[in-house]
């Protein structure tokens, strides 16, 4: 894909050229961005066309009536941000539509914060990115549930998600985002397919979008007005964390509204008092792509502990980051600078309890804004600066100039990130 921008850039909600209504992506970036298809072996591919023969339905124009739905399945077998950014989908099917049994057809990196989702009723899980044939089979082992729709809320290859869908609910009506210049072709698949505004529209925006303009759910006055996206917390995580935290002498700040907690509501875990305020720094997520040196890190977080002599600083990432964790809190050489190795329910819990997230393009920038928490974070795609930003919580992104690569971004710069948060009184360190 091409660059939008010479340089590296400081992008705030003032200066993201994507929220000013006069900004039109360049044709070349809008091209590139159309859903990639990953190359189906022949084989796959024969499947694929026989399928369209057998009961395949045609594009409609007209929506569902919700009134008719009893069970739906939705497809989210990919990442834990991916699920993340569903939850405003979901919350709409819940309100929209009580009584509604929702399951999903999760991925092993997913399913887990998928269990405890309050919305969910049951969840299969398959290999996000492994064997397709264990894939199909455990679709296929979905197809007695006699779901009325499935909605595929996928981003790319759709071809995999409408084998999945024709294996799970062959006679369910369906819903997908459009495929541009394919939507006859998935038109087969797919009974009704809305067009995502890329590069002007948050993803969750999409997402909401995806069901309201797909589902007539009639005259429902207990609608919320903006469904909102939602974090799913388990007591047990919350638990272990204060713990960890009044052992530090560090404070929970309070969690949000829209946070559940499962299975039990004590709401003495929402907050907990301690001395210090804490930030979270997330160096690193599945992708290589996304790491950012450790002389860069240990740069920034020096220069908070400097700026902030309250703030502690907690230091994690993707399982295989313990190692490059430890290296930075080592070269930061300050006490007030701890790695950690939490399980992920607890990594969510300390994000959503913690006073500021610094952090790469990764699930943990829409955990800290679900708990209404500002972000400040490294971005190497200009489309996922455009759509995946943090959701209505103060932030401050670093887009780098080189697509798909953090390398080159100075400290600098993230530095001036979070000067910007600080000047706009989002975080204090006190």
């Amino acid at each position: 894909m091409g660059r939008y921008f010479a340089t590296h850039q400081l992008l705030t909600p003032d200066t993201h050229p994507a929220l000013h209504p006069e900004f039109q992506a360049p044709d070349e970036l809008q091209a590139a961005s159309a859903a990639p298809e990953r190359s189906l072996p022949f084989s796959l591919r024969k499947f694929l066309f026989k399928s369209l023969a057998l009961g395949g339905g045609a594009i409609s124009s007209e929506r569902i009536d919700g009134r008719s739905l009893r069970r739906v399945l939705v497809l989210r077998y990919d990442a834990i941000g991916d699920y993340l950014v569903s939850t405003a989908l979901l919350h709409w099917l819940h309100s929209a539509l009580p009584g509604l049994s929702i399951d999903v057809l999760a991925s092993r990196r997913n399913q887990s914060t998928l269990m405890i989702d309050p919305y969910v009723r049951h969840t299969a899980a398959v290999s996000p990115e492994g064997d397709f044939t264990a894939a199909c089979r455990i679709a296929y082992s979905l197809r007695h549930n006699d779901y009325d729709a499935v909605i595929a809320p996928i981003h790319s290859d759709l071809s995999k998600a409408a084998i999945l869908t024709k294996l799970a609910a062959p006679r369910a009506r369906s819903i997908a985002f459009e495929h541009r210049g394919r939507s006859e072709v998935y038109g087969q698949f797919f009974t009704r397919q809305i067009a995502r505004q890329r590069w002007r529209e948050h993803i969750i925006s999409s997402m909401t979008r995806l069901v309201t303009e797909s589902i007539d759910c009639g005259q429902a006055s207990s609608l919320p007005e903006t469904p909102m996206p939602y974090l799913t917390l388990r007591a047990e995580d919350l638990r272990r964390v204060h713990q960890f935290l009044r052992q530090q002498q560090l404070r929970f700040a309070g969690l949000a509204a829209q946070i559940h907690i499962v299975p039990d509501t004590d709401e003495s875990l929402r907050s907990s008092a301690g001395e210090f305020p804490y930030a979270v720094v997330n160096i690193a997520s599945h992708s290589p792509l996304k790491h950012w040196a450790i002389e860069n890190w240990q740069q920034v977080c020096a220069h908070l502990l400097q700026r902030y002599p309250r703030m502690r600083l907690l230091v994690s990432g993707a399982p295989d980051s313990s190692d490059r964790a430890t290296a930075i809190c080592n070269a930061v050489n300050n006490n007030r600078c701890t790695p950690i190795n939490f399980s992920l329910g607890e990594f969510m819990a300390l994000v959503a309890g913690s006073s500021l997230l610094l952090s790469v393009d990764s699930a943990p920038v829409h955990v800290a804004a679900f708990a209404s928490r500002p972000v400040a974070a490294l971005y190497a795609r200009f489309q996922s600066a455009c759509e995946w930003y943090p959701w209505k919580v103060p932030w401050s992104l670093v887009l780098s100039a080189e697509e798909n690569s953090l390398s080159d971004i100075p400290a600098s710069l993230m530095i001036e990130a979070l000067a910007v948060l600080s000047d706009s009184q989002a975080f204090s360190g006190e």
